[in-house]
């Protein structure tokens, strides 16, 4: 059901399934607003292993966004606010789990995407998920 939230924040908060209003369009556009500008740069500091065999250490959150562009925080989520190479547009939400599960929300294109591996240690998409990144992009490719 993860997905369905997913494309609840993609419809402007109205269920995909039952087509109800379960976030107003205000809360929604507000959650993928950057709350904090005044550091475009937050994700970028390397991140140490608190607990080795559950994650390596994270060079940044996400390399994809290139360094001269800023980056954001949502209410709840990473904000990628320029479009990358990989193809997402503006202000895309997106995070991951402990256990390498990924998700992404993209506005602007209208799609979005989970994988969830259920993986240790966490890796960050920096080591052996090579594929999260060509998944996203052949999504947002076909809209």
């Amino acid at each position: 059901m993860f997905t369905a939230i997913i494309a609840t924040l993609l419809n402007d908060g109205a269920s995909a399934i039952t087509r109800r209003q379960l976030l107003k369009p205000s809360t929604v556009n507000l959650m993928f607003s950057n709350q904090i500008p005044q550091f475009p740069d937050f994700a970028r500091n390397k991140m140490q292993a608190a607990i080795p065999s559950a994650t390596y250490p994270i060079p940044e959150i996400y390399p994809a966004q290139p360094h001269d562009k800023p980056q954001g925080w949502g209410l709840s989520f990473m904000l990628t606010l320029e479009p990358t190479a990989q193809g997402r547009g503006p202000n895309t939400a997106n995070w991951a789990g402990m256990a390498n599960c990924y998700w992404w929300a993209d506005r602007h294109h209208g799609v979005g995407g989970f994988i969830g591996t259920q993986s240790l240690p966490f890796s960050g998409e920096h080591r052996d998920l090579g594929f999260y990144r060509p998944y996203e992009r052949i999504l947002t490719g076909m809209f």
